[in-house]
């Protein structure tokens, strides 16, 4: 993961590498942040020009998604080409965030009766695609609860084996192997 900011700080821990420039950026991203737990900080006077800058580099594809919760507070995941995952998916060529954010879930999951609660957070991840073309990918995160209660559909043709609504030790469980950009999802509970 990469963290683009203007706010200086002193001690970054062991987890965190401060890049000084796009180059060193790029190379950081292809080539250490594909393990986990490793992230970048970059630090700007202006965070937003910085991001406007550095995704001139890349194929922009824009997602929404959803951090899911039912009436027992369990956070839905998905299984997706081996990996445990949140729904979300490409936000389509004149739709809405949040239209995009409910219709991937539903899509994903086999699930309905969605509520958004509020925007909760932007993510970004870099993966190349076919050509030697990168792909620099903002994910827009909303909260959601629902009170759905039948049988979940995974999206077996998007690699989706698996769709499930988390105990709190599952949750736990999953948050420590998923991608890091998305562990800080995890922290979100519905009121």
């Amino acid at each position: 993961m990469l963290e683009i900011s203007n706010s200086k700080v002193d001690d970054f821990g062991e987890d965190y590498h401060v890049v000084k420039t796009f180059d060193e950026a790029f190379f950081s991203m292809f080539f250490i942040d594909q393990k986990p737990g490793v992230n970048f900080f970059y630090f700007s006077d202006k965070p937003s020009d910085t991001l406007i800058e550095f995704s001139k580099n890349f194929r922009i594809i824009k997602a929404a998604g959803g951090i899911v919760r039912n009436k027992k507070n369990e956070l839905l995941a998905i299984r997706r080409n081996g990996i445990w995952d949140l729904p979300k998916g490409k936000i389509e060529s004149g739709e809405k965030i949040e239209e995009a954010a409910i219709r991937e879930v539903e899509e994903e999951c086999g699930i309905s009766d969605l509520l958004i609660d509020e925007y909760f957070d932007t993510t970004f991840h870099v993966y190349p695609l076919k050509n030697k073309i990168n792909a620099f990918k903002p994910t827009y995160w909303f909260a959601m609860t629902t009170k759905f209660e039948g049988h979940l559909i995974p999206q077996l043709e998007e690699g989706i084996t698996e769709a499930k609504f988390l105990s709190k030790r599952e949750e736990d469980e999953i948050k420590e192997i998923t991608f890091p950009s998305l562990k800080s999802l995890f922290s979100h509970k519905s009121e």
